[in-house]
């Protein structure tokens, strides 16, 4: 907000502070972190982290308690190329342009350290929105807002033109929540930016206390005196609690469905719990949204704003096209999209026409098949030492291999799945192929006949190519990656000592692992299912 406010490009925030538990973290979770983030106005993060170990440290080197741990000792190191391209591409958009917010949200300090018994530095609400039920209900109604503190709203707001203007922003209003504390001060700046021609709104009621103790009396009963005057100025609007002050107005609502009467935009995104956040570059808005469901959802999207043409990028996949949109009866703007689970999108929508190859809406048929045959297993990195060589008659855990013999059951690394394959007869036409991986614990390259066709991070494991799969015999290698926690449990049944560091004040802390704990599900689970792939335009 304060970035928003003041017109700064960056916000910069640690990410993935003891996120979860040690060493159980994937590629998924932190996605989902990322993207949460990505959404909430984070444009540029910082890793949380990677901690120093020199090299001829014992594995797995030195660590920090309160770290997802980004290091090489690290599966997740081996394809954290992907990860990073994924929130260089988000970012690298996010951090042009400003972000659209309509609204300014007054955030009720002194109501926090009032009803608190312990001092903290920063109310609970820079962390959630435990304090401020009504900033989260805003927020799944579909409506973009930034955070104003007393002393920016006494210091750094104005109004011109019947706007409410910061040093680099205009907002159509201020809304004050329901709380008990305002300062004296406050509450007069909100009438003198009234009595200058904004619209304030104050949500159920205007507070009836002011903090603190110095003079107290006399600031209460100025705020009193304020709040009659306000009072003393009411309208004839018989649906609203409206009071008419100079050339504006305050307002005291307890109904979101106003806020659009007053050009607030309402994004219907949320509806369908797509969080997103909208950027303004010259005469485009940018939006970044995202699915973190594990369902697909598609299907026509109203976005509150105007425009020609969407195009959507795909920062995972890096690939773009120009996507079908139809204007609403309100001149919005509609986007059909398809937005598979874990996926994100960023669209940019512009007054003109966009040129260029249209957006690809693909799928897969039915009439496809599953690869039941064996499957050699070879291991080529990790430790604590390589599993021997394995040929396996059906997809299964590799912990389970050889009677869950002790190399496997505590490996920690990657493997390497082969197979082979002969299209059916009846599929030789077929020119797009979707290769759904099935389960897999928990990331994986995949190549079809040597060739590399891509690194997939998160459910689901699927992809559409149309590399060749030819009429003869195809080899498919999918190489896999589990997480590290089997190794360091691993080193602790063996009675090794590991651990030189300490955990602190964390939430996820670490739990000493024995023989009688089930080591994390890796490798490829399946089923492995080829089938053909189309591509389909949905009717305007």
């Amino acid at each position: 907000s304060a970035v928003n406010l003041e017109g700064k490009q960056l916000l910069s925030a640690e990410v993935f502070t003891c996120y979860g538990p040690h060493l159980e973290i994937d590629f998924e979770m932190l996605k989902r972190n990322a993207d949460y983030c990505l959404a909430g106005g984070v444009n540029q993060m910082f890793y949380h982290g990677m901690a120093y170990s020199p090299d001829d440290e014992p594995y797995p080197g030195w660590m920090f308690w309160a770290a997802t741990h980004f290091s090489k000792s690290n599966t997740l190191w081996r394809n954290i190329n992907k990860f990073n391209n994924y929130v260089a591409r988000c970012q690298s958009f996010l951090q042009q342009g400003s972000y659209d917010s309509d609204f300014l949200l007054y955030l009720p300090y002194f109501d926090y350290w009032a009803e608190n018994d312990k001092l903290h530095i920063l109310p609970q609400a820079s962390f959630d929105f435990g304090l401020l039920p009504i900033a989260s209900e805003l927020w799944n109604a579909g409506f973009c807002y930034d955070f104003i503190s007393d002393r920016l709203l006494i210091d750094q707001i104005d109004v011109l033109d019947g706007q409410v203007t910061g040093p680099a922003h205009r907002y159509r209003t201020v809304l004050v929540p329901d709380c008990k504390y305002i300062p004296l001060r406050t509450i007069e700046k909100l009438y003198t930016l009234a009595k200058e021609g904004a619209d304030i709104i104050f949500w159920e009621n205007i507070p009836d206390d002011v903090p603190g103790l110095k003079s107290y009396d006399k600031r209460r009963e100025s705020l009193n005196q304020l709040k009659d005057k306000i009072f003393a100025h009411k309208t004839s609007n018989a649906d609203l609690k409206e009071y008419k002050i100079g050339k504006g107005r305050i307002m005291i609502i307890n109904d979101f469905d106003i806020l659009p009467e007053l050009n607030i935009k309402k994004e219907e995104l949320l509806d369908s719990n797509l969080p997103f956040i909208r950027k303004k570059i010259d005469d485009e808005w940018i939006y970044f949204i995202t699915n973190p469901e594990r369902k697909k959802k598609e299907g026509w999207f109203k976005l509150d704003v105007q425009g020609k043409s969407v195009v959507i990028l795909d920062p995972m996949m890096y690939k773009a096209g120009i996507a079908l949109s139809r204007k609403t009866n309100d001149k919005k703007t509609e986007v059909y999209l398809s937005v598979a689970p874990n996926k994100s999108y960023i669209l940019k929508i512009s007054d003109k026409k966009a040129n260029g190859n249209r957006w690809k809406y693909e799928t897969s048929g039915d009439k496809g098949f599953t690869m039941n045959g064996k499957w050699n297993v070879s291991f080529v990195e990790g430790g604590d030492v390589l599993p021997e060589e394995m040929e396996i008659d059906r997809l299964q855990s590799w912990t389970k291999f050889d009677n869950s013999h002790f190399s496997y059951k505590y490996f920690s690394g990657t493997a390497i799945y082969k197979t082979t394959f002969t299209v059916p007869k009846e599929l030789r036409d077929v020119e797009k192929w979707c290769i759904d991986l099935g389960d897999v614990k928990n990331h994986a390259r995949l190549r079809i006949n040597g060739e590399m066709i891509d690194t997939l991070l998160q459910y689901p494991f699927q992809i559409i190519t149309d590399k060749i799969i030819n009429n003869e015999v195809n080899t498919i290698e999918v190489e896999v990656t589990n997480l590290t926690v089997n190794r360091v449990a691993g080193l602790e049944v063996k009675g090794i000592e590991w651990q030189n560091y300490w955990f602190g004040a964390c939430l996820f802390k670490w739990t000493k692992k024995d023989e009688s704990w089930e080591p994390s599900s890796s490798g490829l689970l399946g089923p492995v299912n080829i089938s053909p792939s189309f591509t389909y335009y949905p009717k305007r």
